[in-house]
């Protein structure tokens, strides 16, 4: 149900298995607390992803650094996760990791950057917040400086022209 001060667009949905995973994986890399689950070993698939996920995007610390160094860093993330004994305790316990990781991170990878050129809140959002966006170091890839909010309010024009509005 929605009101009329709702800005926000809800689709229902069935979820897949890759959908699952993927959930799951935001409710652990977001928690500040230890989350409990029923029976570890039928979410064995997104505490694997998580492992993946968290020791990839902890990987690259500069755009300078070298293919070397990012993947001896995604190593030790992996092998020094707290995940691991997690990973461990399940495989011993009859867990079985369906999902193949590493092509479901290229595919949620893909998905965020398609969910980055598509979804107009994530440009207002940084477009609302000039300084923060203009340091933030993780958005590097989009150029120096003022360069980062003329690409979000690009976005937010090509977005709001497919939509057919012109409202920021």
């Amino acid at each position: 149900m929605q009101c009329n001060e709702d800005r926000f667009i809800y689709t229902p949905k069935t979820l897949t298995q890759e959908d699952t995973v993927y959930i799951n994986t935001l409710l652990l890399s977001q928690a500040k607390d230890i989350i409990g689950f029923n029976d570890a070993r039928k979410i064995i698939d997104s505490v694997y992803y998580f492992v993946w996920h968290q020791g990839n995007y902890r990987s690259v610390e500069r755009l300078t650094d070298s293919p070397e160094e990012v993947l001896l860093r995604l190593v030790e993330k992996v092998a020094t996760s707290p995940f691991l004994d997690l990973c461990k305790y399940c495989d011993t316990h009859g867990g079985v990791n369906k999902t193949e990781f590493l092509f479901l991170f290229e595919k949620l990878t893909a998905n965020i950057y398609k969910d980055f050129n598509s979804n107009p809140y994530i440009c207002e959002y940084y477009l609302e917040r000039p300084t923060e966006t203009i340091n933030c170091h993780v958005l590097d890839f989009l150029g120096e400086g003022d360069k980062r909010l003329e690409v979000f309010k690009k976005i937010l024009d090509k977005i709001n022209e497919n939509r057919g509005t012109t409202d920021v």
